[in-house]
């Protein structure tokens, strides 16, 4: 994936509109303009949509855009914020700020709104509007900030914290590495990787290296000795840790994993949480031995259960020979999207080049999502699998020019694969028709972003980003 963003041009989020009902409509839209419409100068990227199709995160460079502010100020910290757009209106709301407070008084006594210091980027959205994302910069700078202590923040140098946004214009809860509220709990004292926010806004999966304290024994072991990367839940409203990325449960004992788990993916509720992990003892035969896996940790039944996902069709399935990573989970928790490079996870097909897989946790079904129009695997490695919250669509991106006709443009391209059909549409295309000449291919890459859920008559939108 890495390597296809080598283009000196600047990228850009879009949208697209798939109307219900009509093969060919659609509709494709620029995401990172400001209030007035206009381009952004640094362009945007890492577009991801809500579930109801209504808002976008983005991340941008443009750091002292007027259009970009909270309480008339722009930002001017960061070298990259996350914001929020809405695609009802106008309006473009900042993300990675602190507010409710005056400023520190070597800045000056009036009160403004000021965004964090270092790169923001990964962010996901729930229900209710919280925004989840991580930011790398030393935040000691905010000592003074609210009443906010030099004890109570990370000290200088510590990166990759994970902060919610709660929008409303105030910011109280914005540092989620405490057990416990600021200053009255135990700081996490290593980076909060990959935060990704529940489907309803409530809890917060991330990955760190650091032992959490005052982990939910009802949860999960209170121990973490292993000394390894594990995947953990934080339930924003009691401030409560668990850890997810073990074996066994209360019953059966716990196991603690043997090696590192990362890129969680939450369903509603936290009921299924499914994740990366390089272990051997989490579930199941294993057979690439340290190369990493999908787990599921299933907590809907009083006495959890960790399930190996990427395997092969079938009940008893064999465990993929080759690496498995980046899972995203349907809402339910029945479907899981996810890359492989194994050669046994299905009947036919076989590949060297990564594929998207999905598997039916319900039907103990695993496919091919990345197959083309050929009927065979796609001719290039495959990135960025990502689920609707319905389970209904898989978003991805790949260079491989058989996924459908008429590929000729010889970049990556963004994919829409629809579950109920297994039918796939090229969606980084701007054209009102699917069959259209190759005038309207993207002129450089397009990468994988996210479906929003199935929406009024069976509509769908799709964010992504481009450099064409």
């Amino acid at each position: 994936m890495n390597a296809l963003r080598t283009s000196p041009r600047l990228a850009a989020a879009l949208i697209l509109s798939l109307a219900a009902g009509t093969l060919h409509a659609q509709t494709l839209t620029r995401v990172t303009t400001n209030y007035a419409g206009a381009e952004l100068p640094s362009g945007g990227n890492s577009g991801v949509i809500n579930a109801a199709g209504t808002r976008v995160l983005f991340s941008s460079s443009n750091t002292n855009t007027l259009a970009f502010n909270v309480f008339g100020y722009p930002a001017a910290r960061s070298s990259t914020n996350v914001y929020l757009k809405s695609l009802t209106g106008n309006s473009v709301d900042l993300v990675s700020w602190m507010g409710s407070f005056s400023q520190p008084p070597q800045l000056g006594a009036e009160p403004l709104a000021i965004n964090l210091n270092g790169n923001s980027s990964g962010a996901s959205i729930g229900a209710n509007g919280r925004v989840a994302f991580q930011c790398f910069g030393d935040q000691s700078y905010m000592t003074g900030l609210n009443g906010v202590s030099a004890a109570c923040l990370p000290g200088s140098g510590l990166n990759g914290y994970t902060y919610i946004y709660t929008g409303g214009g105030i910011r109280n809860d914005a540092h989620e590495g405490w057990n416990g509220s600021p200053c009255s709990g135990v700081f996490i004292n290593a980076s909060m990787n990959d935060p990704r926010i529940s489907p309803e806004g409530t809890l917060v999966a991330f990955s760190t290296t650091s032992n959490v304290p005052g982990l939910n024994t009802s949860n999960g072991t209170n121990s973490d000795t292993n000394g390894v990367a594990d995947v953990y839940l934080k339930n924003l409203s009691t401030n409560a840790f668990s850890k997810v990325s073990l074996a066994g449960n209360a019953l059966a004992g716990f196991t603690e994993s043997n090696g590192h788990s990362r890129r969680p993916s939450v369903a509603s509720n936290a009921t299924h949480v499914a994740f990366e992990s390089d272990a051997t003892n989490l579930g199941g035969t294993d057979n690439n031995g340290a190369g990493p896996d999908i787990f599921v940790r299933d907590a809907s039944s009083i006495f959890p259960f960790t399930e190996r996902v990427s395997v092969a069709n079938g009940v008893n399935g064999a465990s993929g020979n080759a690496d498995s990573t980046s899972p995203s989970i349907s809402a339910n928790g029945r479907y899981v999207a996810f890359l492989s490079n194994a050669t046994n996870l299905v009947f036919a097909g076989v590949s060297a080049n990564r594929q998207v897989y999905l598997r039916d946790r319900t039907a103990d079904t695993t496919v091919m999502v990345s197959r083309g129009y050929d009927g065979l695997p796609a001719g290039a490695a495959c990135s960025g699998p990502r689920i609707s919250e319905d389970g209904n669509w898989i978003v991805y991106h790949t260079a491989a020019n058989n996924i459908v006709r008429g590929d000729t443009n010889g970049f990556s391209d963004t994919f829409l694969y629809s579950v109920a059909t297994g039918t796939t549409r090229r969606v980084s295309i701007n054209t009102p028709n699917f069959s259209s000449t190759t005038a309207f291919q993207g002129n450089n890459n397009a990468f994988a972003g996210t479906p929003s859920n199935t929406l009024a008559g069976g509509s769908v939108k799709v964010a992504f980003d481009s450099t064409a």
